[in-house]
């Protein structure tokens, strides 16, 4: 976890592909190292890891993971992909974390 928070934020394509077949961040079992890995992989427009990145938001609810990630897509133009995923997902999600991610759709407020 601390590897990926350390390394810079604008990783060009190549890197980021590097990084993840060095690695395999991408298919982790390791929740905690997903989302470092998403978060950054979202930023970088790094789309290898959409259909992971979908399972994640299916299978696991946690508010400090869901949220955050879900507010990453939408602020780096992925909106659609980001409604696409939580249609499927927000019925499997504590009522907390459901209307904490409405609300970025409703408000579109990326901080």
């Amino acid at each position: 976890m601390q590897f990926l928070r350390k390394l810079p934020r604008n990783l060009s394509l190549e890197k980021t592909n590097k990084l993840d077949k060095t690695f395999h961040f991408t298919n982790t079992k390791n929740s905690e190292i997903a989302f470092e890995w998403f978060m950054l992989s979202i930023g970088n427009k790094y789309t290898t890891i959409n259909a992971s990145l979908e399972n994640f938001l299916l299978h696991v609810g946690r508010k400090k993971f869901v949220v955050p990630l879900y507010k990453q897509l939408i602020k780096n133009g992925n909106y659609a992909l980001a409604s696409n995923i939580f249609e499927k997902a927000k019925l499997n999600y504590h009522p907390a974390t459901t209307r904490a991610v409405s609300e970025l759709f409703i408000k579109k407020e990326i901080k």
